[in-house]
């Protein structure tokens, strides 16, 4: 055999591995659909956003919370809406000609852990306490 298929074939054995694991099968009820596992490297300083400093709180924090919006992919120049309905920008009027406020419209139907609705007055009271955090 060649090069190419001696190592394509331990591949192709763990991809049909994993394809049959029994815990992976489709219909299975979860064991513990309360409880998040997450492996990370390095401890947590905080699972608090307005805390967490460190890459490994990020790593779990990403995965509970969801920003208003976000870097489209990897630019660090362009932005995607997640809670918000649209990026603030002079051209839609969701951005002030200063560039001193601007205005998120708020997906509607979003809701906390808890099942409470998430308002603006959450937003206000989220981005207040960041900026008043002493960190």
């Amino acid at each position: 055999m060649t090069k190419t298929r001696w190592f394509m074939l331990p591949v192709l054995v763990a991809a049909l591995a994993l394809a049959f694991q029994p815990g992976l099968a489709s219909g299975q009820a979860v064991k513990n659909p309360d409880t998040f596992v997450a492996v990370s490297f390095g401890d947590w300083d905080s699972l608090d956003w307005a805390w967490a400093y460190d890459t490994a709180s990020f790593g779990v924090i990403f995965n509970i919370y969801e920003p208003l919006i976000f870097f489209e992919g990897g630019r660090m120049d362009r932005f995607t809406p997640m809670l918000a309905t649209a990026v603030p920008t002079i051209q839609n009027g969701l951005l002030s000609k200063d560039g001193k406020t601007y205005t998120f419209p708020i997906r509607q139907g979003v809701r906390f852990h808890d099942g409470t609705p998430m308002t603006a007055e959450d937003v206000v009271y989220s981005l207040r306490r960041f900026l008043l955090t002493d960190r």
